[in-house]
């Protein structure tokens, strides 16, 4: 059996999917413009504002990394047992981000090759060696000309360094921990909203994700926990379904608002 469905968090792979899905709306629309339109009883339902807003896909892919790192240190404080080690974090974050990105690489190298480039074999050498250190969304991005997503890549890898010991953090207060990340994240978007909406080496930088990567690590937490009380879990079963409907509404109403923000002036900003 696959890892997720033996630990019983299957759903997180339906949310990659999901993930997925957003972002590859979004580009779709993006350099397409395509809209869709969707009819329900002769009414309109504004679908059209998943694809606008896609891009919140690769928040999700931050959220659900935050919840499939901290889910085994969640199950330890509940049911107890060995705690993973640093090597052993190392070598499995290792193993799954940077074969396949450093192929990534490869495959886009024509692409750069082809972009207009003062000293190209200079400007590719220094890009180069940004992505392999996963810093490059500290500069002006090359490789972004013709892969736009390795930025999510470095966000992701410098979260890597600092979640053991943000973990060691979480799990002695999980709550006080998620709100401190959430307000240091809240606090950085606010300070940069009102010179630097489009810049993109100011906006794409970890602390500006740290209360989405903390989101799905209390969401680990709160699985584990209510694992933990099967009774209460199956007793609960209706109003759980009930509530998770309810946010999946909220959800929608929230894309509907950024996708309102994104187009008035000023909006953002604000």
């Amino acid at each position: 059996m696959r890892e997720h469905a033996r630990l019983g968090t299957e759903t997180v792979d339906g949310l990659r999917g999901l993930a997925i899905l957003l972002v590859l709306c979004y580009h779709t629309w993006l350099f397409s413009w395509y809209t869709p339109d969707f009819y329900l009883f002769g009414r309109a339902v504004p679908v059209d504002v998943l694809a606008r807003t896609g891009y919140l896909g690769v928040d999700l892919f931050f959220a659900i990394s935050g919840f499939v790192l901290f889910f085994p240190y969640a199950e330890r404080i509940f049911f107890g047992g060995q705690a993973q080690t640093l090597g052993t974090f190392a070598y499995r974050r290792f193993i799954k981000i940077v074969p396949s990105y450093f192929l990534a690489l490869l495959a886009t190298l024509p692409a750069v090759l082809a972009l207009p480039h003062p000293a190209p074999a200079l400007a590719l050498a220094g890009t180069l060696v940004q992505h392999v250190a996963f810093v490059q969304n500290f500069f002006d991005d090359g490789f972004g000309a013709a892969n736009s997503v390795f930025w999510s890549l470095a966000v992701e890898a410098q979260f890597y360094l600092v979640f053991p010991l943000l973990a060691l953090i979480f799990r002695r207060a999980p709550l006080v921990t998620a709100a401190l990340a959430m307000a240091a994240a809240l606090a950085y978007r606010h300070a940069t909203a009102g010179c630097c909406l489009e810049v993109q080496t100011i906006q794409r930088q970890l602390p500006a994700y740290l209360d989405v990567f903390a989101a799905g690590m209390l969401a680990a937490y709160a699985v584990v926990w209510a694992r933990a009380r099967p009774a209460s879990v199956t007793a609960d079963r209706i109003s759980a379904t009930v509530a998770a409907l309810a946010l999946v509404a909220a959800t929608f109403v929230l894309l509907q608002s950024a996708n309102a923000v994104q187009y008035d002036p000023g909006g953002r900003e604000r």
